[in-house]
């Protein structure tokens, strides 16, 4: 593959970094759940050797790991995740899966640092959200030495923009400080869309030397999970009308305005469907289930966690529609989920949302309670309106995989759009 600039002449080596994943116990969600799918879905394009790697600050060296490495670890957690063992031994194993895999790292950690092992000709695709794993001031010395190409990915700046929602004060500052350092040492920033690089653009200081661009996250379709069959997830029954929402029940995600709507809707004597919200519990779980019991909405709001990713598309599948009313996101991952699945998905009016579901769905402020049971109620109600939402989602065809996804961050990592010396790091203080 040869750029404009002539800068790649031979066979280039892509490093992708994905040593978060390595890091993380849980099922992947957010962050975790796209580096899985860049794993997962990495393409074979002629003249890229793509190597997968993880890094230790402690010890200031990474590992070139086999794809299979990753796979094995996203195998094993899906085992000791499995809600059907105790909680107790769940913990257990995963202390001990710990102390093992990092048993095995050891023996892969190369000797040489970054600067002797990167050529000019290497590009370094950083997964993201890694700051307390990989040193950025040591990739920062070894490009000035080296002159490889280090591309990063900014899935959102929220702990900066919306700092509410941050879980601490020190989150938002380590946050800043490594968002800053990312953007610095950066030639090439990949957002995962137009509202996050123009966020990106409007708060820090990108100087122009670096190539950023917008590639829009995909998302599964239902239909890869039809051997999955059952009446019901959790508990839950999936054989009656229920609307959906697919989050972490996190304060920013704003499951308290469905509630509100729920509760608004009861006062009126307003029958609506089921609501069932499905993920992770996060830090507005135990105010969201305070809530649905003042509200005595026990029979109508249901709450599933641990579903993996077989159920969730189950339940997705079998829903009457979905909602997505979050205050601010980097992109909508939900939201892009439900409509490429065909179901039609009410967002609030947050621009990331906007763009994810292409402008097609029905977008309301999220702090107006009454607009959202009004259009609950129509939407559950007649069935004119939400075939008319459907067919124009059935006409935009909106398909997009994860292999586009990946296939276009590789190739925009390969292709050089700065000079051939790269970002100049001379001046840049970290």
């Amino acid at each position: 593959i040869k750029s404009k600039a002539g800068r790649f002449m031979r066979k280039n080596r892509v490093f992708i970094n994905l040593t978060s994943l390595l890091n993380w116990f849980d099922s992947p969600v957010g962050i975790i759940r796209v580096q899985q799918e860049i794993l997962t879905n990495s393409p074979n394009i002629q003249g890229v050797d793509i190597k997968f790697i993880a890094f230790s600050k402690s010890k200031n060296r990474f590992a070139i790991l086999g794809k299979g490495f990753f796979e094995a670890h996203l195998f094993i957690i899906s085992l000791f995740n499995k809600k059907s063992l105790p909680a107790f031994v769940r913990k257990i194993v995963k202390k001990i899966y710990r102390v093992a895999q990092l048993y095995v790292l050891n023996q892969f950690f190369c000797k040489n640092s970054i600067a002797e092992v990167f050529k000019s000709t290497d590009v370094l695709l950083s997964g993201g959200f890694d700051w307390s794993d990989v040193d950025y001031d040591e990739i920062r010395n070894a490009k000035k030495l080296t002159g490889f190409v280090f591309v990063c990915v900014s899935y959102d700046i929220i702990p900066i923009t919306n700092p509410e929602f941050s879980h601490s004060e020190e989150y938002t500052a380590n946050f800043r400080r490594y968002t800053e350092k990312m953007q610095l040492i950066a030639d090439k920033i990949i957002c995962i869309s137009e509202y996050v690089k123009n966020t990106l653009i409007n708060n820090l200081n990108i100087t122009g030397e670096q190539s950023i661009i917008a590639i829009p996250l995909a998302s599964f379709n239902s239909k890869n999970f039809i051997g999955l069959n059952r009446a019901r997830i959790h508990g839950f029954d999936i054989g009656h009308p229920y609307i959906i929402y697919v989050s972490s029940l996190d304060l920013r995600k704003n499951h308290d305005i469905l509630i509100e709507a729920y509760h608004e809707a009861k006062k009126q004597g307003i029958s609506l469907p089921r609501m069932l919200f499905i993920g992770k519990n996060g830090n507005a779980a135990s105010n969201i289930i305070h809530k649905i019991r003042d509200y005595s909405l026990n029979d109508k709001i249901f709450i599933v966690n641990g579903a993996d990713d077989n159920e969730v598309a189950l339940a997705l599948r079998n829903s009457h529609f979905a909602v997505y009313p979050s205050f601010v996101e980097g992109w909508g991952l939900g939201a892009t989920e439900a409509i490429m699945n065909g179901k039609v998905c009410v967002i609030s009016t947050a621009q990331s949302l906007l763009e994810a579901t292409n402008y097609l769905m029905p977008a309301l402020d999220p702090h107006n309670k009454m607009l959202w049971m009004r259009e609950l109620d129509r939407l559950s109600n007649d069935p004119t309106y939400k075939s008319s939402i459907e067919e124009n989602l059935s006409k935009a065809k909106m398909i997009r995989s994860w292999s586009d996804f990946t296939e276009e961050a590789i190739n925009f990592s390969i292709v050089s759009g700065i000079n051939d010396n790269g970002l100049s790091l001379d001046n840049v203080s970290l």
